[in-house]
């Protein structure tokens, strides 16, 4: 009998052993769905809270995407340079809406005038009006497909998508 407690004993240790490994592998090495699941879920918070684009862009870029699959990590910074497009464009209508309302538009305005075009300040301005609109689409269009992409990499994994 002796003989057979060691035995034991080292048995009852090894599974010890085997069960704190794989508590760590679990804990400190997450799976790529529950990395994908993770990143995902911290993604649907990011527009909450925030005041600008640049906010969101700057959440978007804090998601630690370590442990998720390399198609996933790839779709998801094309969706976050989605992002930054939007951004960008924030800055373009902010920068054009303050040039409109200012009087350096409207001294632009009466000099055309004074020089024959009186409409053409107008013009210019409606024009770049409707140019932000469409690049607004394109880049709304452009964040919708990317999403769907990240969406579509991590339900192929199995992965539960977070509520909206």
């Amino acid at each position: 009998m002796t003989s057979f407690m060691p035995k034991h004993r080292n048995t009852k240790i090894l599974a010890i052993v085997v069960s704190l490994v794989v508590v760590i592998i679990v804990l400190f090495f997450p799976s790529e769905k529950r990395s994908m699941e993770r990143v995902l879920l911290e993604d649907s918070t990011t527009s909450m809270n925030v005041s600008s684009v640049d906010e969101v862009v700057a959440k978007m870029r804090a998601i630690n995407i370590n442990g998720c699959p390399l198609s996933f990590k790839s779709a998801y910074m094309r969706h976050i340079n989605a992002w930054e497009d939007l951004r960008d464009l924030e800055t373009k209508v902010l920068a054009h809406k303050e040039y409109s309302t200012s009087w350096n538009m409207a001294f632009d305005a009466f000099l055309q005038g004074f020089m024959g075009n009186p409409f053409g300040v107008v013009n210019e301005l409606s024009q770049q009006d409707r140019n932000l609109e469409y690049q607004y689409e394109e880049i709304q269009q452009n964040i919708k497909m990317t999403y769907r992409e990240v969406e579509s990499i991590a339900i192929a994994a199995g992965c539960s998508l977070p509520s909206r």
